[in-house]
């Protein structure tokens, strides 16, 4: 896609200047798994078990960082990964000097020049993680936005509602691009009829898809909804799993949690084969305790191991 100032040679030297600089820097970063980085390859594997042992690990995440990073190491290992990611990160360069050069030849040198000088940014594709992805899906949008301003179609509008979806099944956070939808209200040269009807396209597809997703989750986890979210996990994740001060003796509410876990779950699969009791429960810092596995876990595959005491510390 070539925008108004463009011209091929910018395009062909900011994109060796891109793998060039990743390579740079990879000296220093060699590629490395990111934040959360086991839970989007549980994500992976899990997808497809017709017995998932962690769902609200599934409930929480959102699928596509987690086929794309499980899909390329099953394919061609971390050699294929880092070559995807290299490939990002060259297209969000090139893909920044198109969005600018909309404006002018020297707007899109000087943004996309500017995002190769700064490593904290290039850092984020030399880590395993959903930054990676969302930032090469969302400069793709954000390409494609321009292109609508230029001449501005009907189906634009209706891509627009599908890379919405993709970013939100990317990044959950991604629901609040939902605003997108007020852009083609303020758009001029279309009448107003054509804006009602590319609002609505956006919406539409976007919900739709949106929709889908929380079907399956309701359909294979029992909980509709796009993702579970972090309402639950900041701060009481830290306090439970990390800094261990949820204890029966805080106050009446965890004094309540306390009953309900050890009348309600304690006697269930797998916490009687490993005889877990109320006080491993609460001192453990395992997630294994956060988020309780919905099946069975057989015993001797390892969740002995995860119940031994986490170190201390941060995140």
């Amino acid at each position: 896609m070539i925008t108004t100032h463009a011209r091929r040679t910018d395009m062909l030297a900011l994109l060796v200047a891109a793998l060039a600089a990743y390579a740079v820097q990879r000296l220093a970063w060699p590629l490395a798994p990111g934040r959360d980085f086991l839970n989007y390859l549980t994500y992976y594997l899990q997808l497809g078990d017709p017995q998932p042992t962690r769902h609200l690990l599934m409930l929480f995440r959102t699928p596509i960082t987690g086929i794309v990073i499980g899909g390329l190491l099953d394919m061609g290992g971390a050699l294929l990964l880092e070559a995807v990611m290299a490939l990002c990160y060259s297209f969000v360069i090139v893909a920044t000097y198109l969005a600018g050069a909309h404006w002018s030849r020297a707007a899109g040198i000087l943004a996309a020049g500017l995002l190769v000088l700064y490593p904290p940014y290039s850092s984020i594709f030399h880590f395993v993680a959903t930054e990676a992805l969302f930032s090469t899906f969302l400069i793709g949008w954000l390409l494609f936005t321009v292109a609508t301003l230029r001449t501005p179609r009907l189906w634009h509008f209706a891509l627009h509602g599908g890379f919405i979806a993709l970013l939100v099944l990317t990044r959950p956070s991604g629901q609040m691009l939902l605003g997108f939808v007020l852009f083609p209200l303020l758009l001029p040269g279309l009448v107003w009829w054509r804006r009602s009807v590319a609002a609505l396209l956006v919406l539409g597809v976007a919900q739709a898809v949106l929709f889908g997703w929380a079907s399956y989750n309701s359909i294979r986890y029992d909980d509709f909804t796009v993702s579970r979210g972090s309402a639950a996990v900041v701060p009481l994740y830290r306090a439970f799993v990390v800094d261990r001060i949820v204890q029966p003796s805080n106050g009446p509410a965890t004094a309540e949690l306390a009953r309900l876990v050890e009348q309600e779950l304690l006697i269930q699969e797998p916490y009687t084969t490993y005889n877990i009791d109320l006080e491993t429960f609460f001192s453990s810092g395992s997630t294994l305790m956060w988020a309780a596995p919905r099946q069975p876990v057989r015993p001797g595959v390892g969740l002995g191991e995860r119940l031994r005491p986490a170190p201390r510390g941060g995140y």
